[in-house]
């Protein structure tokens, strides 16, 4: 530049100092208050450190390791990498890395049955069963029953998921016992054993809950289990079990139902009869009808074909017309009791016979 020019834009660079009334630099620098400003840490700041400070923690450290080691595993299954999977599930399993280890389940689960990585694949799912992962599988699903990861390790964990289902049920107030019914159904393999085994201790509360809820689920792959709780010592387990089998109009249920009718506690042998008519199981009506043709003595056939007779009335069996017709007309020889079967027959014949003849007007018409 020209030395005239120089001169003017050194003086225009050059800081004026700082006056009394007029800002300007100083004419001593403050190097220590410059530093101090410029460091000075701000809101952001804090947060990223403390980001960088979590990322390095053993936790996401865990979590990291699990990802990366099921990353590989995808790429290239094999008896290696499944043992490394492995050992990196119990840190991430410790540290919660929820949706990490359900990865790692849908991983193993689907390779369960390739050979050579079956025992491989055994061992790693026993850290799926964990108690407090499994807790809060059923937390998350009562919350959410659409949640993939505590499903994965629900099933992942078999009998042990099992029990933490069931546990959840019980423990449940009713919105969460009917999110959880559904998986209930799914885990119908492993729920059927963990419910004979609340059967076989003797416990009638937890019982009673854990048939209701294999009625709730209205699956016939857990009617055996309910047939179990019909031998219950229990009366209300009992009664719980003959409502679950109401519930399912089944065949198997039906079976089931008839079976009761010649149960050993008189009690249950009329809860069953009763059941079949409110829950309108036409299939057991030869049953009931065989038990009204029976002649006996005993008070206990006496209650029960009471029984058995309103089911037949709530039922509209036409079917049993003929055999009531001989029970209506049977000569008065024992009494009371057959006085009123006598009635009670006449009573269920005249309501199905109405009931005929309205079809028969209404097809008329």
């Amino acid at each position: 530049l020209p030395p005239a020019l120089l001169a003017e834009l050194s003086a225009l660079l050059k800081p004026s100092p700082r006056g009394e009334l007029g800002p300007g630099a100083p004419a001593e620098p403050d190097a220590r208050a410059i530093a101090h400003e410029a460091t000075e840490a701000t809101e952001d700041d804090v947060i990223h450190i403390g980001a960088l400070v979590g990322a390095a923690t053993s936790d996401n450290a865990a979590r990291r390791a699990l990802t990366t080691v099921i990353t590989i595993a995808e790429m290239r299954p094999g008896p290696e990498t499944v043992r490394a999977l492995a050992e990196a599930l119990p840190a991430a399993v410790q540290a919660g890395a929820f949706e990490e280890t359900a990865r790692a389940a849908e991983f193993l689960a689907a390779h369960a049955d390739e050979p050579g990585l079956a025992e491989s694949v055994q061992a790693a799912r026993s850290v799926l069963s964990a108690p407090d992962l499994l807790r809060e599988c059923v937390t998350r699903l009562a919350a959410d029953p659409a949640s993939r990861p505590g499903r994965s390790l629900l099933l992942a964990a078999g009998a042990a998921g099992a029990e933490a289902l069931v546990s959840g049920y019980i423990e449940g107030d009713e919105t969460v016992r009917l999110r959880l019914v559904p998986l209930v159904d799914e885990m119908a393999e492993s729920v059927g054993p963990t419910v004979g085994r609340i059967l076989r201790s003797g416990d009638p509360r937890l019982a009673s809950a854990a048939v209701e809820m294999l009625g709730a689920t209205r699956s016939r792959r857990l009617q055996p289990t309910i047939a179990l709780a019909l031998e219950h010592l229990d009366s209300q387990v009992r009664r719980a079990a003959i409502a679950a089998l109401g519930a399912d109009p089944g065949p198997e249920s039906a079976a089931v139902l008839q079976k009761t009718l010649g149960h050993w506690d008189p009690e249950t042998r009329r809860l069953a009869a009763r059941e079949i008519g409110t829950s309108g199981v036409r299939q057991a009506v030869p049953a009931l009808l065989k038990v009204v043709s029976e002649v006996s003595l005993f008070e206990r056939n006496y209650e029960l074909k009471k029984e058995v007779l309103k089911s037949l009335e709530t039922l509209g069996a036409a079917e049993a017309v003929p055999v009531l017709q001989r029970l209506a007309e049977r000569p008065i020889v024992l009494g009371r009791k057959n006085r009123e079967l006598r009635y009670l027959a006449r009573r269920v014949l005249e309501t199905i016979r109405d009931a005929d003849r309205t079809g028969r007007r209404g097809t008329e018409q």
